[in-house]
């Protein structure tokens, strides 16, 4: 009897086999911030899962339409969460880019922001930024997406200002950690690593700041870069392994989403949750703050790190406040990472939808613990006429630290 030779080649795999994961029930639909901005099912995790099968099933020639429904998607993983079949939507979305880079480049600037942040310690090498070719044509060109009023007000809310390498605490220090500063932090995202500093420093942490550190990666992966994005992990975990210290420390939980999910030498945690756990933080080291505050917790922090009510037991801690509630408090802002630079008009769209609550509650203040947030609300709320800060809860405990 002749049987048949085995198939012994090996065939490549496919990236958007988990797909099939999917049974399209719709659940994730009214979890989805650009479904409930459009209404379309092509702009929904489901639509987009179609999209996807359609470009790498069938051999579909995909146009320009097909490739903005996958680029409106933020990002913010809000449907993995609540998925019942677990569909690993966020690597399916990135894997469908990856695949669609050859028909589909990112515009000339994102390219550009991308080649810049893989250099050591990123745009924050460029001290004379406003005046550098290469920032102008992110800032320039890249922001002019969001229209020339939003280019400036996010411009207004750059601050360059170099970081020492060392933060002693003083005599007798409880331990040592380092911070990880992010490729924009010391640019758009100071006050938050400076009061970071202050309060580690003032519950007795010596604080490392590494100055050849690299971006986290996230703007790569989520780009369709997957390579570019592990170097930079990589590089990374080389740059802090090589301290003496307890934890690596992040205040931009984006960043610290995409350092959670690889292993360092040390445990990565946020500033919000290690003030919380590692410190005797108490509301007796406070002045007290009669004000308003709204807590935005970041999709980075809820979808991604699993963290959920962190802010608001660090904003707790500060005596007289009061904490007020967004109806859609669940519902991603719109900027997630470079989207808010690419997607401009979408981005908008989705926090509006939080711009017009703002306006009946009026309070005081914003706390946010994503950098992209944080300046997304900041443009949002100028062009809403509305005068109400946006502070990171470290920043917020800083001020009223006794």
């Amino acid at each position: 009897m002749n049987l048949p030779k085995p198939d012994l080649t090996i065939k490549p795999v496919d990236p958007l086999a988990d797909t099939d994961l999917c049974v399209l029930c719709g659940m994730c639909l009214p979890y989805c911030p650009t479904y409930r901005v459009y209404q379309n099912e092509a702009e929904s995790p489901r639509g987009r899962i179609v999209l996807m099968q359609a470009l790498s099933k069938t051999g579909f020639q995909a146009d320009q339409r097909l490739f903005s429904h996958l680029d409106h998607c933020v990002g913010c993983r809000a449907c993995e969460t609540m998925c019942p079949s677990r569909v690993p939507f966020s690597r399916l979305i990135n894997s469908a880019r990856q695949l669609s880079r050859q028909q589909h480049p990112l515009p000339a600037q994102i390219n550009q922001l991308l080649k810049t942040v893989l250099k050591p310690d990123g745009l924050n090498r460029y001290q004379g930024w406003l005046g550098n070719k290469v920032i102008q044509s992110i800032s320039g060109a890249g922001l002019k997406l969001l229209g020339q009023d939003s280019t400036q007000r996010l411009l207004a809310q750059a601050s360059p200002q170099r970081l020492h390498t060392l933060y002693p605490a003083g005599t007798a220090p409880r331990g040592s950690v380092a911070l990880f500063t992010g490729c924009m932090g010391k640019l758009f995202d100071i006050n938050s690593l400076l009061n970071s500093i202050r309060l580690l420093n003032h519950y007795g942490f010596n604080v490392h700041v590494p100055v050849k550190q690299y971006c986290c990666g996230a703007l790569h992966e989520n780009n369709g870069y997957p390579t570019e994005a592990e170097t930079l992990i990589h590089n990374n975990q080389q740059v802090f392994g090589d301290i003496d210290i307890d934890y690596i420390l992040f205040s931009a939980n984006g960043c610290g989403a995409q350092l959670a999910e690889h292993a360092f030498s040390v445990p990565v945690m946020d500033i919000a949750s290690f003030l919380l756990q590692q410190t005797d933080i108490s509301p007796d080291d406070f002045q007290a703050l009669d004000s308003t505050v709204v807590i935005h917790q970041s999709c980075s922090s809820t979808n991604k790190l699993k963290i959920t009510g962190i802010s608001q037991q660090l904003a707790q801690k500060i005596p007289g406040i009061q904490l007020l509630t967004l109806h859609h408090a669940d519902v991603c802002c719109g900027a997630g990472g470079s989207h808010l630079l690419s997607q401009g008009e979408t981005a908008d769209k989705i926090i509006n939808l939080k711009i017009e609550e703002l306006k009946q509650l009026k309070p005081d203040y914003i706390l946010s613990d994503n950098t992209g947030c944080s300046m997304h609300f900041r443009g949002s709320l100028e062009r809403a006429g509305l005068d109400i800060a946006v502070v990171h809860p470290v920043e917020l405990l800083a001020r009223q630290l006794k």
